[in-house]
């Protein structure tokens, strides 16, 4: 059984999950707008039941000032979310902060996908990856990756040149 090393407060990290036997995890627009709020209203550290704020749109969600969500775990510096995987670039503002934040995002994403689907159990292969970004150079190298990776689903060529776009 392997541990992971905790993250250090402070630090930048390359967070990524996939579905688990790669199967698709976002399928419609709502899906993403979904995730997309959780990113949102999983970032603290009070516990916020989110299921009637659902009911209502992603701007709706954002504009709202009575949310209450607690002292912010993590700053999000980028994230790509593609049809069977998801990257985030997160900074641990709180100790445990970044174990805490992917815990409520990946559990309420899932338990609303599993609703909507009529499905049950694990939707993402295991517990998300965490790479630490360990110097400037890295991070520059990161922050493009993770931002270009939707570019895939639309021209595979672009990473050999061999794209017009």
């Amino acid at each position: 059984m392997s541990t992971r090393e905790p993250c250090v407060t402070g630090e930048w990290y390359h967070c990524y999950n996939r579905g688990v036997d790669k199967r698709k995890v976002f399928g419609q627009r709502r899906d993403y707008e979904r995730f997309m709020s959780l990113l949102y209203l999983s970032n603290g550290t009070k516990t916020e039941t989110v299921s009637e704020r659902f009911k209502i749109d992603l701007q709706s969600i954002l504009a709202d000032k009575r949310v209450d969500r607690g002292k912010q775990l993590v700053d999000i510096g980028a994230f790509a979310l593609m049809p069977t995987h998801v990257h985030i670039l997160l900074r641990q503002r709180e100790d445990n902060g970044i174990a805490r934040f992917m815990q409520k995002l990946f559990t309420g994403y899932t338990m609303y996908f599993n609703s909507r689907n009529e499905r049950t159990g694990s939707l993402f292969s295991g517990t998300y990856k965490a790479k630490h970004i360990g110097n400037d150079r890295y991070l520059k190298q990161v922050v493009p990756y993770i931002l270009l990776n939707p570019a895939d689903l639309f021209a595979p060529e672009w990473k050999r040149g061999k794209c017009d776009v």
